[in-house]
């Protein structure tokens, strides 16, 4: 599993059994450090990843599009409980 976006500063929460039972382990990085001390290998990552997208193996999540004025109906479409998808303001 990878996650993204720890400046939220809210903790992961991670299924105890997961690691009991399938042997997961948890390792965390700061991926600006990573980047500068590995440049080719972050290039070579990019590079993967956007082969990945091309080929539809690697997906965006779903997103919600709203326009900069509807702001008010996207903090509350937000602000839905088990919402699963992002907000995206476009132009």
């Amino acid at each position: 599993m990878v996650t993204y976006g720890g400046m939220s500063r809210q903790p992961l929460t991670l299924n105890t059994a997961d690691f009991i039972f399938k042997n997961f382990k948890a390792v965390g990085f700061w991926l600006t450090t990573w980047r500068k001390e590995n440049p080719d290998k972050f290039k070579e990552t990019i590079k993967i990843l956007c082969e990945l997208m091309g080929e539809k193996k690697f997906l965006p999540p779903k997103c919600e599009e709203f326009n900069l004025s509807e702001h008010e109906k996207a903090f509350q479409r937000y602000q839905t409980k088990f919402l699963n998808s992002k907000i995206l303001f476009v132009n």
